[in-house]
This record gives C-alpha cells, sequence and structure tokens, in this order.
C-alpha cells in the first residue's frame, strides 16, 4: 500500500516542480493555493488529467523564433507522452498511439512554430 502513496505523492512533487514563475510568484504572495484531491478518473482523458498548464504552454509557441527553440522549450519541460498527447489534442493535431515521444514533439512543433515559420515564407515577410 505504501506504493500508491509515494507515487501519489511524486505526482504531486513532479507537478509543483513544473508550475511556470508566475505561478509560483502567485503562490509565494498569497494569491493562490494548491489542493492536493482525489478524483476518481474517467476512460476518457481530459485537460484536467494532467499536471502541466496546457494552455500556458501553447501561449509560449508564438514566442518561438525556431523550430530549435520550439523543441529546446519542449525539453525543458520534460513532458511525458500523457502531456504531450493533451497538448496535440487541445492543438487539434492528429497523431497516433504508436508515434514516438520524439514525434509526437515534432508534430506539436510543427503545427504551431513550424506552421508559422512556413506561413511566413510564403507570405515573403
Amino acid at each position: 500500500m505504501n506504493n500508491i502513496y509515494l507515487r501519489e505523492v511524486e505526482k504531486f512533487i513532479s507537478y509543483l516542480s513544473n508550475l511556470p514563475e508566475e505561478k509560483i510568484v502567485k503562490l509565494q504572495n498569497g494569491v493562490c493555493n494548491i489542493r492536493f484531491v482525489y478524483n476518481e478518473l474517467d476512460i476518457n482523458i481530459n485537460d484536467t488529467d494532467s499536471p502541466i498548464d496546457v494552455d500556458y504552454i501553447i501561449h509560449e509557441f508564438p514566442k518561438m523564433k525556431t523550430r530549435k527553440e520550439g523543441e529546446e522549450y519542449l525539453l525543458s519541460r520534460k513532458l511525458k507522452r500523457l502531456d504531450l498527447e493533451i497538448i496535440l489534442r487541445k492543438l487539434d493535431i492528429p497523431f497516433q498511439k504508436k508515434d514516438s515521444i520524439e514525434k509526437l514533439r515534432d508534430k506539436i512543433i510543427e503545427g504551431t512554430t513550424g506552421f508559422r515559420l512556413r506561413s511566413q515564407a510564403i507570405q515573403g515577410s
């Protein structure tokens, strides 16, 4: 039984260590708090099942000037397969369960930064 407790605490610590700086500041200032809540999960995965802030990650991609920056950003976030799949779903980018983690990252980058760079090249800007 102790293993399940340890795993859950590790997930919570992982969530905390991946918080963006702006949320950490809010925590420090007492503007917000974090609750550890028990939820029974459905078979379907939705955004609330992920300990990452999907909207924040997606919001960061327009700031990327190159595909390499996008790749480095995703790698720095230490995202798991499930996290990448949730991001892809949110972006409405198709993927297959058999896709490797690297391929999932590539799809996110091409669907965001790559798309914008191609569009700019076509427009000549």
